[in-house]
């Protein structure tokens, strides 16, 4: 287990160092392991991502995997910081952008 006030911090410090502390922020999103690949999280994003699109807006997010960041690069987005949390050096990538309707309408 890790201790996610310490998570969260560790990636509070990171937004703020990459510039990203106005931006809007995806904190977690999960798709069980079986329900993947069928279009789950785009079409829950999809009313976020419109707004982002009318208000021309930056959207930011951390992940883990690096198969979410394949996801998330399907989506628009690019690796903007890269650091690691706690004594395991749990990785975490940092990654904005601006997730126009010409990215998201992939078939992912």
């Amino acid at each position: 287990l890790i201790n996610l006030v310490g998570f969260d911090s560790c990636c509070a410090k990171i937004r703020k160092e990459a510039g990203y502390s106005d931006a809007w922020y995806l904190f977690l999103l999960g798709v069980e392991k079986n329900s993947q690949h069928q279009g789950i999280a785009r079409d829950m994003l999809t009313p976020f991502f419109d707004y982002f699109d009318e208000t021309s807006q930056v959207c930011y997010l951390e992940t883990c995997l690096d198969s979410d960041m394949y996801f998330y690069k399907k989506l628009g987005f690019e690796a903007v910081a890269k650091s690691s949390y706690g004594k395991w050096a749990i990785p975490i990538i940092a990654m904005a952008g601006k997730p126009y309707r010409r990215h998201y309408n992939l078939n992912i």
